[in-house]
């Protein structure tokens, strides 16, 4: 049986050089499950306030609408010189 390191080759799941675990903290950090997105949600309720919010939601929206419009007239200006 080989060893390997720290661990004397007996865990498989959890690496402790330093590239595994910055590669595991990666993996950990981007997890947001339901509890998490309901924290950040107060949070921004808190900072921005009941009456900023739908003004931000309707500048995110025609902001959006806007790329997406830029973007398809874009295609349909290769489209035609193709």
């Amino acid at each position: 049986m080989a060893i390997s390191g720290i661990t004397n080759g007996t865990t498989k799941s959890f690496c402790y050089t330093a590239r595994g675990v910055f590669a595991n903290l990666e993996a950990l950090m981007f997890r947001l499950g339901p509890a998490e997105l309901l924290i950040i949600a107060i949070l921004v309720l808190f900072l921005f306030g009941g009456k900023r919010l739908p003004e931000m939601g309707k500048g995110l929206g025609e902001g959006i609408k806007n790329f997406k419009k830029a973007f398809k007239s874009d295609e349909e200006k290769e489209e035609k010189h193709a």
